[in-house]
């Protein structure tokens, strides 16, 4: 995997030079509308599509049963092509994002195998979110991280998919230097929304809080917001009996991760709770949309 070329489209822009195209040449329906209009959403995503077949077969089966109405593909992944081929078949091509990956798997670019932050020596990504922090990224390091953001979203775009918006693998365009990068790229490739990061629920402390408030303070400023509040469907019961009011309720991206456990059973891989189980009781689930705005009706 590590020696195949991929193919990709011509960057958009030259680095330094701002991109504003008149007709992005990939837009989903609804883009548009969705950032003029007032109302909330509610969007259930399932992460870590092409992850491999557990995960995959999960998703689409979520996607079939109407759990979720968006997904995020990772586009370094050996389950990749297996994805595409599913999201092909099923026409998603309204319902799919790019779930960025800076800490599992081979890089498809090689300048960023030889940063030490990012990589081991055998040039595979790490979890180095683990041990520490991204508070700044700059020189090197940043063109690396920008040149790997390229290539994992011109992938996922040769195989004919828009992409709807980006998030990311353990969070990672959280982090301030990194997000910063993702911020730049998606301007560049005219991509419309980027996750918040998590901002309810009730394990989040006062200094945690003031961060992830800063942060998506700057999303909403650029316009690259899509909902209020991110989190899980626990959080999402945590607003409610908080006494959040309904509208916000209304307004709410939830972040799901289905498998297929050994029994054959939809779960959460995260929980381990059955995904019906996990997302009972979250208003909104059964009418969700997905980035782009577009419905999708559950296969009988």
């Amino acid at each position: 995997m590590a020696s195949k070329r991929w193919p990709s489209t011509p960057r958009p822009a030259t680095r330094g030079t701002a991109f504003v195209p008149e007709a992005p040449p990939f837009q989903c329906r609804g883009q548009v509308e969705s950032r003029l209009g007032s109302a909330g959403v509610v969007i259930v995503n399932a992460d870590d599509f092409g992850y491999d077949e557990s995960a995959n077969r999960g998703i689409v089966q979520a996607i079939d049963r109407g759990l979720v109405s968006s997904t995020t593909l990772m586009a370094n992944q050996p389950g990749f092509e297996e994805a595409v081929e599913f999201a092909r078949a099923r026409r998603l091509h309204e319902h799919v994002g790019v779930h960025l990956v800076l800490t599992s798997g081979i890089p498809l670019t090689a300048d960023i195998r030889r940063v030490q932050r990012f990589c081991d020596d055998e040039g595979s990504f790490r979890t180095w979110i683990e041990d520490a922090r991204a508070w700044r990224v700059e020189g090197r390091e940043r063109d690396a991280v920008a040149r790997e953001l390229r290539a994992q979203i011109e992938r996922v775009r040769s195989e004919g998919l828009p992409v709807t918006h980006v998030d990311s693998h353990h969070h990672v365009h959280n982090e301030w230097g990194i997000g910063a990068c993702v911020v730049a790229v998606c301007h560049e490739y005219a991509i419309p929304f980027i996750r918040l990061a998590r901002n309810c629920g009730h394990d989040i402390g006062v200094a945690s809080s003031l961060y992830k408030h800063v942060f998506n303070r700057r999303l909403r400023h650029r316009g690259l917001a899509r909902t209020h509040w991110f989190g899980e469907a626990t959080d999402w019961l945590h607003l409610q009996a908080s006494g959040t009011d309904e509208a916000l309720l209304d307004d709410f991206e939830v972040m799901t991760h289905p498998v297929l456990n050994d029994d054959g059973e939809l779960v959460d891989t995260l929980t381990g709770v059955p995904l019906t189980t996990l997302l009972h009781g979250v208003a909104g689930v059964d009418t969700a949309v997905s980035y782009s705005g577009a419905s999708r009706a559950p296969i009988a």
